[in-house]
């Protein structure tokens, strides 16, 4: 866009500016600014995309070896047809292999180049418009698609692909903020260079520059955030800020967001690079987060929305290794709801299901954050206290049993009291060696305990 405009304004130069205009062009249509696809990309553009992707992935990295041109090559084809002509990239590397079977003198002169060459520095201040996202669009793109090829957990994923970006192109920190649970929040899925843990953090969608671009679906290069009234500091050495929504299918899906210690660090550049490698972004996130959401969706009860079962199982499990190997103990407790079924049969089974969530929220409200709670079947639900003894898992339990006294539920138009729950403790390793014979102390307890109250 800018380059050429600038280029065909000055007559000496103006031939190449459909060139530089069609830079970024992709040979399978998904580049930009015209989305030209195959042969409506001249082939001046395609040929120099492929040397230029070649540059990317030799002479640009920081460490080279007698295999980096090979290793080189191998990439290149890896992207045949996507941003590059595939029977133009044939050629080219079956030239270099040629050459370098025959030792062509040219082959020669350029890998002495190569050996002796050094990767490109990072500008401390703005980017040259006609340098980064070329020499760095390729290199972002294929580490991504590495990661994205063997992760598909959605915060491994995501604190990859922050430090991917951070690493290549050099920002002092980076970020990705996604919708959170409440409709008018993000929340920061991953960071990288931040000296404090942000993990987790929400921001009002009406609040701050990447708020301001989720909801827009607009970038923003902030040149000075001192100045900028909506800025949302977390580092006093930041002063200027690049925030991104990543696009997937029309829908923003996450806000990509750079910040540098330099007043105006940003540019056109890296506006132009984060277009060029956000559609790809979005769509990766989309699909990792919908492979976390099935995942979450088959070890979570619909219901309450604790966990289930299943999984519950695989944490008792890990913590009978955990414990028996370390020498602790801990408890689980065990409760059923009482009188679930002549709630469901005097006011319906809607007041049972409010009955059972309703048990849940006393549940999740009694407990610590390191504590598991699910729900184990039916009425039954089951809490894991790690590294908690029998005297205090009773006090546990007894806690539990007043919290869900004071909760109340809805039956149709009556707000009822919980009619109460029987609980049953047993403690690691003293009830029990394996998760099986801890479940079956801790059941026995509850009937006992149920038996007792008639």
């Amino acid at each position: 866009g800018v380059a050429a405009d600038l280029l065909g304004r000055f007559a000496p130069l103006a031939d190449l500016a459909p060139l530089v205009r069609a830079h970024h062009e992709w040979f399978n249509g998904e580049g930009y600014p015209d989305g030209l696809k195959g042969e409506a990309i001249s082939a001046e553009t395609r040929i120099i995309s492929i040397v230029n992707a070649f540059f990317n992935v030799t002479f640009d990295l920081p460490i080279k070896t007698e295999t980096t041109v090979d290793e080189g090559l191998q990439e290149l084809t890896r992207f045949a047809g996507i941003n590059l002509d595939p029977a133009l990239t044939e050629s080219f590397t079956t030239m270099c292999r040629e050459a370098a079977s025959s030792k062509a003198p040219w082959y020669q002169r350029m890998l002495d180049s190569l050996m002796r060459s050094q990767p490109p520095s990072v500008p401390a201040g703005p980017r040259d418009i006609l340098s980064v996202a070329d020499s760095r669009e390729l290199r972002i793109i294929y580490r991504i698609a590495q990661e994205t090829n063997a992760v598909l957990d959605l915060d491994t994923l995501l604190t990859r692909i922050v430090n991917i970006i951070r690493d290549v192109m050099g920002y002092y920190m980076v970020s990705i903020l996604l919708p959170g649970n409440k409709r008018d929040e993000l929340r920061v899925g991953a960071h990288s260079g931040y000296s404090i843990d942000i993990t987790g953090l929400t921001i009002p969608t009406a609040q701050g520059i990447t708020g301001w671009v989720f909801t827009h679906g607009v970038p923003q290069i902030i040149a000075d955030v001192k100045t900028e009234p909506r800025y949302i500091g977390l580092d006093e050495k930041v002063y200027s800020e690049l925030a991104f929504p990543l696009i997937s299918r029309g829908r923003v899906v996450g806000v990509l967001n750079a910040e540098s210690q330099h007043v105006d660090a940003f540019s056109e550049a890296d506006v132009g690079l984060m277009s060029a490698v956000g559609s790809q972004l979005a769509s990766y996130l989309e699909v990792a987060q919908l492979h976390d959401t099935l995942k979450r969706e088959a070890s979570h009860d619909p219901l309450t929305r604790l966990n289930n079962r299943r999984l519950f199982l695989e944490r008792i499990q890990q913590e009978v290794i955990r414990a028996g190997g370390a020498g602790e103990s801990f408890s689980i407790v065990f409760l059923d709801v009482n009188e679930l079924k002549r709630i469901n049969d005097t006011y319906g089974h809607l007041a049972g299901d409010a009955l059972l969530r309703e048990v849940s929220n006393a549940l999740m409200d009694a407990v610590r954050g390191e504590d598991v709670v699910a729900r184990y079947g039916g009425d039954e639900f089951v809490v894991l206290l790690p590294a908690t003894p029998a005297p205090a898992a009773t006090i546990v339990a007894q806690r539990i049993s007043d919290g869900i006294a004071r909760h109340r539920f809805m039956a149709g138009r009556e707000l009822l009291q919980i009619p109460g729950v029987s609980l049953g403790v047993a403690t690691f390793p003293r009830d029990g060696a394996t998760a099986e014979d801890l479940l079956a102390s801790a059941d026995a307890t509850l009937y006992q305990e149920k038996r007792k109250a008639g």
